[in-house]
């Protein structure tokens, strides 16, 4: 089986977020639906959608490229809605949630929130506590990606428009 990863868009509300998808049949009819850290996105992921024999889908989540940023600050609850809107977006009934770092308040805010569609709750590199990000967050961490790629570039990943062959 040909596998082809696909990168589209869903929104919730004004914001539109980025996400990956390699497809629906696979082997374990249990899909995986990965919240990424604070600086990562769904390309960090591309090896969980490339290998695992199940869909897998990532979310790159909002302020991060190539995720649009809300007009106004947002919270906790917003990026559990982002995860919400994408479950709704592709129909999830059940499914498995992973989130790693910073992914994790949100990924625990969703599933306090809907605990009935979850058949299992990952966490990895939980932080003990959800505290503020400094306000340059966004433009340093930009920076440090822009450097690995720079200084990596066979350990990146480009996003393409209209899928990642595997």
């Amino acid at each position: 089986m040909t596998l082809t990863i696909v990168d589209r868009f869903c929104k919730n509300g004004e914001v539109n977020l980025q996400y990956l998808d390699n497809g629906e049949a696979h082997e374990n009819p249990l899909p995986l639906l990965i919240v990424p850290g604070a600086i990562e996105n769904a390309d960090d992921y591309l090896p969980f959608l490339q290998t695992l024999r199940r869909r897998v889908v990532a979310l790159t989540l909002r302020e991060r490229y190539p995720s649009e940023a809300p007009a106004s600050r947002y919270s906790v609850a917003d990026h559990a809605g982002d995860i919400a809107a994408l479950v709704k977006h592709l129909a999830l009934e059940h499914f498995a949630l992973y989130a790693f770092s910073r992914g994790i308040s949100y990924a625990l805010a969703y599933a306090v929130e809907h605990p009935e569609r979850l058949e299992a709750l990952l966490l990895g590199d939980y932080p003990p506590r959800h505290t503020a990000l400094p306000r340059d967050w966004v433009e340093r961490a930009s920076l440090g990606r822009q450097l690995a790629r720079k200084n990596y570039p066979a350990t990146s990943s480009a996003a393409g428009a209209g899928g990642y062959p595997a």
